[in-house]
């Protein structure tokens, strides 16, 4: 059986999400499931070393959109999200007062839902034949395919994913690195 998901084709079997995935949050047009084991990155040169954890986040897109065109279409994304104690002190004190709680108290839901994190592959998906018969497969899918994902993770933190050339390492920078805006080292890298 030929399997594709975030860009990645594979023949072998899926393997189950809820073995490597924990499900955060759970609604009616908002799925969101963290990785259950927690990756670290370091530079030979320490200048990023942090931890994180792999998101697979799935929203109605009708929902959000209210446009026909999205009528039974969800859209799966996969995360890199930084662990909350890898973020900057400023970051990590900006998403507490944000969400009103201590800093102790912040949770990697709470990045998410800030954005504190990098795309690493999207997909559309029709549901047409019912969220419950399509949906569990592509988060199956996804989980097979994270491993690959994060021994490539270099290859998607070079993309650019805006107009002005911003790279998941300009945020991770940002965010658990060495503080520069994103927007303005994209700038800095067009001069």
């Amino acid at each position: 059986m030929k399997h594709e998901i975030f860009g990645i084709g594979f023949d072998h079997d899926v393997l189950k999400a809820s073995d490597l995935f924990d499900t955060i949050r759970d609604s009616d047009d908002e799925v969101i499931l963290a990785s259950k084991e927690t990756y670290h990155h370091k530079e030979d040169d320490g200048s990023l070393d942090f931890d994180y954890k792999y998101v697979m986040h799935a929203e109605n897109l009708y929902e959000m959109t209210g446009e026909a065109v999205d009528e039974n279409k969800w859209g799966i994304e996969l995360k890199l999200v930084p662990m909350p104690k890898s973020l900057l002190t400023n970051e990590l004190s900006d998403t507490a007062e944000l969400h009103d709680e201590d800093e102790d108290d912040v949770e990697l839901i709470d990045l998410v839902d800030d954005g504190k994190c990098v795309q690493m592959g999207f997909e559309t998906v029709d549901v047409s034949d019912g969220y419950d018969k399509v949906m569990p497969a592509k988060f199956d899918e996804g989980a097979s395919v994270v491993e690959t994902i994060n021994a490539m993770r270099g290859f998607y933190l070079d993309r650019p994913w805006n107009r002005i050339g911003s790279t998941g390492w300009d945020i991770l920078n940002n965010y658990v690195g060495n503080g520069k805006d994103f927007i303005s080292a994209a700038f800095d890298r067009l001069k």
